[in-house]
């Protein structure tokens, strides 16, 4: 009695992988279908990240996760689920111009003003500031036509320069001028 169980649970587990891996196949040929319609111009080297890109953010990905972003919390459960979002996103609460409570929904959070203050801009010569909370990844100089800009964050992908910005900025560049890159993450 008990190997009939037992021999009926692996072959429910080894039916349920087989039918994601098929599902991911699936997804992918779907997909793939799409980048070959379209072109491939971030000239991504590698499919299965552009795979991935593309079952991440597709269009109805990103309208859903905009609806999240914009739909108004309810205000007992604001200042907890913000503190929660915080802490994962690596965010300090501490220079929000705002108590918690105050945001009335996630995007809210996101595009949040800081109390004067919280942040000092570095006012050195040849310092780069930036508005945003990031970590910069890699900086450097862009080399000649052709070379490509590593993506930190996309592991084993590397994109062109123009493919990321959508033209060749080397292509106006004055003669003695040199083009510099900086790769960042947020949050810092």
């Amino acid at each position: 009695g008990s190997m009939i169980g037992l021999s009926a649970i692996v072959w429910l587990f080894a039916a349920a992988a087989a039918a994601g891996i098929g599902g991911i196949e699936w997804h992918y040929r779907k997909a793939w279908k799409k980048i070959s319609a379209a072109g491939n111009p971030a000239d991504i080297s590698y499919t299965r990240a552009l795979f991935l890109l593309c079952l991440l953010f597709e269009r109805e990905r990103a309208r859903w996760i905009a609806s999240i972003c914009d739909a108004e919390l309810p205000k007992a459960l604001r200042a907890p689920l913000l503190r929660v979002i915080a802490a994962l996103i690596g965010a300090d609460v501490s220079e929000a111009r705002e108590p918690l409570g105050a945001y009335s929904s996630i995007g809210c959070f996101f595009s949040r003003e800081l109390r004067d203050g919280a942040r000092r801009i570095d006012a050195a010569p040849g310092a780069v500031v930036s508005p945003a909370d990031a970590r910069i990844l890699a900086l450097g100089a862009v080399g000649s036509e052709g070379s490509r800009v590593s993506q930190v964050q996309v592991k084993g992908t590397t994109f062109s320069l123009a493919g990321v910005l959508g033209s060749d900025p080397a292509a106006d560049l004055a003669p003695g001028n040199e083009l510099f890159y900086v790769a960042m993450r947020g949050p810092a």
